[in-house]
């Protein structure tokens, strides 16, 4: 049987801890590399239309949120994971204006899935702060971009994400 060490033989650190007990590993992963984590905090009932999608839509709407929060840890990284999406930015005009409500101050993206051969096309609407993804909605219809007040070139559009930053 071996024996126990007495108090006087164990070495200690100079806070006077045993140094078997200090050994800490320390974590090889950066935060940048961590998925963000999903939140409905500003989900937007009127604007979603989960409930009523067909059943291909809804799973395959289920399944982007699941690869957020398993991929998501920038845009490219996101697209890289899936191919079949598309992460841009979506301005404040046409019939879009409704996503903004309550989120005037942040920038709204959407993730499109579409595959036709499937009969799938949806498209989550979300913004991030710090590494917290914020859920708007899930739409299965597509916004009309001509009923806006405002006639936004692309330019214009860039200069607007780029103000933000």
């Amino acid at each position: 049987m071996p024996e126990i060490p007495r108090p006087s033989e164990v070495t200690t650190n100079e806070l006077g801890a045993p140094i078997t007990s200090v050994q800490v590993k320390s974590s090889s992963v950066e935060p940048e590399a961590v998925p963000y984590s999903i939140s409905f905090a500003r989900y937007n009932k009127g604007e979603c239309q989960i409930d009523g999608m067909s059943k291909d839509n809804a799973q395959a709407t289920l399944k982007v949120l699941r690869d957020v929060g398993v991929y998501f840890t920038n845009d490219d990284s996101f697209q890289k994971s899936r191919a079949d999406t598309e992460v841009k930015f979506v301005i404040d005009d046409g019939e879009y204006t409704d996503l903004f409500k309550g989120c005037r101050e942040e920038e709204i993206r959407e993730i499109k899935l579409a595959k036709p051969d499937k009969s799938i096309d949806v498209r989550v609407f979300f913004f991030t702060i710090e590494r917290m993804f914020y859920v708007i909605a899930a739409r299965a219809t597509h916004y009309d971009t001509t009923k806006g007040s405002k006639k936004v070139s692309f330019r214009d559009r860039r200069q607007h994400r780029s103000r933000r930053y």
